[in-house]
């Protein structure tokens, strides 16, 4: 179309390492709205894109693969590591859409990652404690980014033909490294500052209601069967309440 133009643009504002740019308009006033750093190959016969380097949408200055951004100048490195993708934006909240219509229950979004050892043509089945995705929150401390807090997705035993054992843990922290503090095994159980819970949940620590004589522990319906206890401290009220001491004869010694 007549305002739409390629063209290829050397970045002055580098002095000692000057980079050429394809840059893409679609615009009037012939602002940039794509940047691919190196080449970019058309195959008619395809109708593939290939691009050679980091492409840019929104800034001539990409940092990853491929740069989304608000158009809001450069990015600390403090701010990005080794990605494939990143999106910035200033005084807004970027975010990620994952926009689907259906009649059925299974045509919705999907965030996926795929895990595997071997390489990516001849994969072979990871082992146990592999990491499949972890979902990270990072702060910027006055020098560099933190990643403190994380939601990983594992192995969670051995993998064979048909059975794929994955847990979900989550993890907080405060300085260089993050501490698990709850897992999802899977089997099901739910494990609290224990990473081996036995049963539905598993609590390693102390559980204290946020008030006294407030909340209760079952209700007067649904009952705990039995209760095992070292020591209890407390009144038992009700009908039905008693304390008896009863000698385990399984254990003769």
């Amino acid at each position: 179309g007549a305002a739409a133009s390629v063209s290829i643009v050397d970045d002055s504002s580098n002095t000692t390492n000057p980079t050429r740019y394809i840059n893409f308009s679609s615009t009037v006033s012939g602002a940039s709205s794509i940047y691919a750093d190196t080449s970019l190959t058309f195959n008619p016969s395809t109708n593939n894109v290939s691009i050679g380097g980091s492409v840019g949408i929104g800034t001539n200055n990409p940092v990853t693969p491929l740069h989304i951004s608000d158009g809001n100048g450069g990015i600390s490195t403090t701010l990005y590591t080794s990605d494939y993708l990143a999106i910035s934006a200033q005084n807004t909240a970027p975010g990620i859409n994952i926009i689907s219509a259906g009649s059925v229950d299974t045509q919705r979004g999907v965030f996926k990652a795929t895990r595997s050892r071997g390489t990516l043509s001849s994969p072979t089945v990871p082992l146990a404690n592999d990491n499949v995705i972890s979902l990270l929150g990072a702060i910027y401390d006055g020098s560099t980014s933190r990643a403190t807090a994380a939601i990983n997705m594992e192995v969670d035993g051995t993998v064979t033909s048909g059975a794929a054992p994955q847990r979900i843990t989550f993890l907080s922290g405060t300085g260089s490294s993050r501490i698990e503090r709850v897992r999802i095994t899977s089997s099901g159980n739910v494990g609290i500052g224990t990473t081996n819970p036995q049963s539905i949940l598993g609590v390693a620590g102390t559980i204290t209601p946020s008030e006294s004589n407030k909340f209760d522990l079952g209700t007067n319906n649904l009952k705990w069967n039995e209760i095992y206890a070292t020591t209890f401290n407390g009144t038992l009220t009700g009908a039905a309440a008693s304390v008896s001491i009863v000698d385990d004869s399984a254990n003769t010694t």
